[in-house]
């Protein structure tokens, strides 16, 4: 009679160790604070969250969303792959969070997108992950089918690895199935699935797949109390993972900088020693090295990435006006003078504009100072929405405005600068307040003979002036 403790106990993958997931996040957390394009910001996260699915199940899921929302905006193939496998990686979230359900139902969703798309490789995924969440619910039948069109989809791409992982999935589910039905057959047709994985693996030299395959096949033997076997693919395992951990770190380090350089010849020699004691106590201690290097490394990381996020703060927060989220006065002055030297040096355009609302104090007394903060929010936003590319905006203080509008002449300022004074005129001022209204008035200039920008400006402001005087709510130049 079996005992209970001698039941199956088989993790469903075995994930490269924690100390390298966290080289390949900062590798990938680097180019993302890079991505410009919206597919491309996508891809990285898909990429960064199957990294990190099982040691931060939450925060792979959340990158998933995010990788899918980018996504609905294009409706491109490429950008429908991408939303295809953000689903996919929330399937494989679910599942490890042990919502089934979900796990299911979002795999497949996916699976018929794969199957629009006609993507052989995002199929075969879907159809493995629905495989062990029926296993996980004791389907063993379901289980076995999703795992065998899994495995034929690998096999008409000739995908040996997928191949072997499917293979070590059959064997497993055939296993669980022995732990409920006590059928003897069942047994031998799993022992020939995992020797068959073995092949595939040794034919890819995968030594993680191998290490899986001698970990499965020493539990397999273990339920068929053939202890003798069992204890020789536990051995086989252990050197496997062992010699895997030690390829793996050539490759991963290579990712990270030099401070990693002086613990990997630590690890090295660590693991050298491990080797002169018994296999239980070499196993232990590699355990608790890697729990130390995950913790090292885990606080490494939290620091850079706090410094990172407090000099991105630091560097927002010196060009940024803190009310409006517009350039500040230090900021756009600075512009302003690489401008005019530009236009100086190149015997180029460039027209500054100054902007101020009409009666904006009338508006604080009427209204409220909070009403005139959102006024002075809102108008921002719709001036950075109508030039866009044309000019950059900047606040100068208060209710004022700056516009600099690099290589443009005084008339396609002037027309820009009409379009904005428009919006802001026909704006639905009542949803802040029913009896709110607003306008602004606008002066130009881009007499780029004068001698400094300020010269500019001081024009610019001139016109403003006319503007304010000749009733307001107009552009002068």
């Amino acid at each position: 009679m079996m005992k209970e403790e001698d039941g199956l106990k088989i993790s469903l993958s075995i994930p490269p160790p924690e100390r390298y997931i966290q080289a390949r996040t900062l590798a990938l957390e680097k180019q993302l604070a890079v991505a410009e394009l919206p597919l491309q910001r996508a891809e990285l996260l898909l990429e960064l969250g199957w990294e990190l699915k099982v040691g931060n199940t939450q925060l792979a899921l959340s990158l998933a969303e995010e990788a899918s929302m980018i996504c609905e905006q294009d409706d491109s193939e490429t950008a429908r792959y991408y939303k295809a496998m953000s689903s996919c990686l929330m399937g494989y979230c679910y599942r490890y969070l042990s919502d089934y359900a979900a796990a299911h139902a979002v795999s497949e969703q996916s699976l018929m997108e794969f199957e629009i798309l006609n993507r052989p490789d995002g199929k075969a995924i879907c159809l493995t992950n629905i495989g062990y969440v029926c296993l996980h619910l004791g389907k063993f039948a379901e289980a076995n089918e999703y795992f065998q069109k899994a495995l034929r989809v690998h096999t008409e791409m000739n995908n040996k690895l997928g191949i072997a992982e499917n293979l070590i999935a059959l064997g497993r589910s055939l296993v669980e199935e022995f732990l409920q039905t006590r059928d003897q057959q069942i047994l031998g047709q799993a022992t020939n699935y995992l020797y068959s994985a073995h092949d595939y693996a040794e034919q890819i030299d995968s030594k993680q797949t191998l290490a899986l395959v001698a970990f499965v096949l020493a539990e397999t033997y273990k339920v068929m109390q053939n202890y003798r076997k069992a204890l020789d693919y536990h051995e086989e395992y252990a050197h496997l993972w062992e010699k895997f951990l030690s390829q793996e770190s050539e490759m991963r380090l290579q990712l990270t900088e030099d401070r990693f350089v002086s613990e990997r010849e630590q690890k090295d020699l660590e693991i050298y020693r491990l080797k002169t004691i018994a296999l239980a106590e070499a196993q232990e201690e590699l355990k608790l090295l890697v729990e130390a290097l995950q913790q090292a490394d885990q606080r490494q990381s939290e620091l850079l990435m706090q410094l990172a996020e407090k000099n991105a703060e630091l560097e927002r927060m010196a060009k940024e006006d803190a009310l409006t989220g517009l350039c500040n006065r230090r900021y756009i002055d600075q512009l302003l003078k690489e401008a005019f030297q530009e236009a100086k040096s190149n015997d180029g355009k460039l027209t500054i504009g100054i902007l101020d609302l009409d009666h904006f104090k009338k508006i604080n007394d009427r209204f409220s100072h909070q009403i005139g903060d959102e006024v002075l929010r809102t108008v921002a936003q719709l001036m950075k929405t109508r030039i866009g590319r044309e000019g950059i905006v900047g606040r100068y203080g208060g209710e004022e405005f700056v516009i600099v509008f690099p290589n443009a002449s005084l008339e396609r300022a002037a027309l820009v600068a009409d379009t904005v004074r428009r919006t802001v005129e026909t704006h639905d001022w009542a949803s802040i307040h029913p009896e709110l209204t607003v306008t602004l008035s606008i002066g130009l200039c881009a007499d780029t003979t004068l001698p400094s920008f300020e010269k500019i400006i001081a024009q610019a402001d001139e016109k403003l002036y006319e503007a304010k005087k000749n009733g307001r709510n107009q552009v002068r130049y």
